[in-house]
């Protein structure tokens, strides 16, 4: 697992999800619009976090395609109050 914030206040936990999105999204591609500000945003254990797809690709079909998977494995870790932000195309 490479470490996408190492420096990050981040539990290994939620880094794990997000690596394993940036992989799958990586593997998938996209040749279509840069989209900024996407993400799910979710509490967990008492703190806000927000997590952006950190893929390769700039296009929302490389991390769309598995974010249903990546909400149920937040709610897996014990994420609550979940929301995903489409992020807007630029």
């Amino acid at each position: 697992m490479t470490d996408i914030y190492p420096n990050a206040n981040v539990p290994e936990e939620l880094k794990a999800i997000q690596v394993y999105w940036k992989d799958e999204a990586d593997f998938y591609g996209d040749k279509g619009c840069c989209v900024l500000g996407a993400g799910f945003e979710f509490n967990y254990k008492g703190k806000k976090y927000f997590m952006p797809p950190t893929s390769m690709w700039q296009g929302s079909l490389s991390w769309e395609h598995c974010k249903d998977e990546i909400r149920e494995m937040l709610i897996t870790a014990g994420a609550t109050d979940i929301t995903y932000e489409y992020g807007n195309m630029d």
